[in-house]
């Protein structure tokens, strides 16, 4: 919460009905559509126009502004702000900044004011943040920013047409510009290390073991995060057989896994497993794979759980498989989560672009995590609200599955399942924490702490 504080003062300030702040040389921020006079000539030195086409110019980004329609929530930044939670959407540069359901403002840099998006035309670009800094993917390369004092501080900008923005942390930045994968200093910009790839990056995500890539290939890399050196990425799979797929959530865990559908404590062994969740063109995608660090390479032999199992030699065929994998008609929502071994993941129902503040149907999946099963009393749950973010929560009574922003309860009573059974589930109580890790989930389960 302490690396956020630069940012609560800013959505703090009181904000009109429409402004556009930029951070003026010289004298810090200002509302573009608040100029004095000498502030006017000044903006259209600036665009290189005359005062009357700098004013034109003005009404028009108001206007645009003003009509400027809802974005998609799956393309935004949430950060967990208090009292009320806060989404910023990066529109080429154009920061879009929702504080609750009320209050809402735009912030430009001055560098980008001569090539202003039309948010009617502009696409959801990369927005991160870390340590109290934001990064900012646009057209024409990256910007970062940070709270000085009382005013937001453009820190520095790099500049390339082909840069994209991957994933962020206290000590590095990273960016993709082809075939090779940069790492930055996250408060100069300066480069601390490049490494090259057989195809382009596509997508990256922090995990507690390092950095996740993925290239254009679909193989799937892990990467050293350490401050310190930059090693050489490690191969973990080739997803290529699945065919074309968007990443959404792709997750590291270890966890043990049975040998047998039944097998007792002394059955079962440590194994690292991904997890990955994407978007085809024709609906949703979730994997489950155990990882061979030697065949990383090598063809997958994958299972595809289409219904829910009902004897043991079939669960047998999936403990042989390198993992399982279930495909979907509707679109994901949001982030998937652990918990006890069970995987919770919404799909969407209804169409169009889920914005801040509308209800979202969704249907909530609950699969066992070794082999894609049902765990509840059907694999998928109706919901009549959707949850952007997924959170399992701690109560007298004991664990529940709850929407993180507005506290809704949507599973009340959490299952687990069993080690001495693929096809059993109990009651996740409250006393069955602190344990140890335990076929299901990874060292930093929630509630587990």
């Amino acid at each position: 919460m302490k690396s956020l504080s630069w940012l609560w003062l800013l959505l703090s300030w009181p904000a009109c009905s429409l402004s556009l702040y930029t951070h003026w040389p010289e004298t810090g921020w200002q509302d573009l559509f608040q100029l004095s006079q000498a502030q006017h000539q000044q903006l259209a030195t600036q665009l290189r126009l005359s005062d009357a086409a700098a004013q034109d110019w003005l009404s028009e980004l108001q206007h645009v502004l003003q009509t400027a329609p809802c974005q998609p929530e799956a393309a935004s930044l949430e950060l967990p702000l208090q009292p009320e939670r806060t989404r910023l959407t990066n529109l080429q540069g154009l920061l879009h900044i929702e504080k609750g359901e009320s209050q809402s403002w735009w912030y430009l840099p001055w560098f980008l004011l001569d090539q202003a998006p039309n948010p009617h035309q502009a696409v959801a670009a990369p927005l991160k943040h870390a340590a109290g800094l934001l990064f900012a993917e646009h057209a024409a390369g990256v910007y970062a920013l940070r709270l000085e004092q009382d005013q937001l501080q453009p820190l520095w900008q790099s500049a390339g047409s082909d840069l994209r923005l991957l994933a962020a942390s206290p000590h590095s930045l990273w960016l993709a510009e082809q075939h090779l994968l940069l790492r930055l200093n996250p408060e100069t910009g300066q480069s601390l290390g490049e490494l090259q790839f057989a195809k382009p990056l596509v997508w990256a995500e922090h995990s507690s073991s390092g950095l996740l890539l993925a290239s254009a290939d679909q193989k799937i890399w892990l990467l050293d995060d350490s401050p310190t050196q930059l090693s050489q990425a490690e191969l973990l799979a080739n997803l290529s057989q699945l065919g074309a797929f968007r990443l959404q959530q792709l997750q590291l865990i270890e966890a043990l896994v049975p040998l047998q559908p039944s097998a007792g404590m002394h059955w079962r062994r440590p194994q690292p497993l991904l997890l990955l969740s994407a978007e085809k063109d024709s609906g949703a995608l979730l994997l489950m794979l155990r990882l061979n660090p030697q065949h990383a390479d090598s063809p997958l032999l994958l299972h595809q759980q289409q219904e829910q199992l009902g004897q043991s030699a079939a669960f047998q065929q999936l403990l042989d498989a390198d993992g399982w994998y279930a495909e979907f008609t509707e679109p994901l929502y949001g982030r998937f989560t652990l918990a006890a071994g069970v995987w919770y993941q919404q799909l969407r129902l209804d169409n169009g672009p889920s914005c801040s503040g509308q209800t979202v149907t969704s249907a909530l999946l609950a699969l066992h995590l070794h082999y894609g099963t049902a765990v509840y009393s059907n694999r998928r749950l109706n919901m009549e609200h959707g949850a952007r973010e997924l959170k399992v929560r701690l109560s007298d009574s004991g664990f529940s599955l709850q929407d993180a922003s507005s506290g809704l309860v949507l599973l009340p009573e959490l299952l687990e399942i069993k080690a001495h059974c693929a096809e059993c589930a109990s009651p996740l109580l409250r006393e069955h924490f602190p344990r140890q890790k335990l076929l299901a989930v990874y060292q930093t389960e929630q509630g587990g702490q």
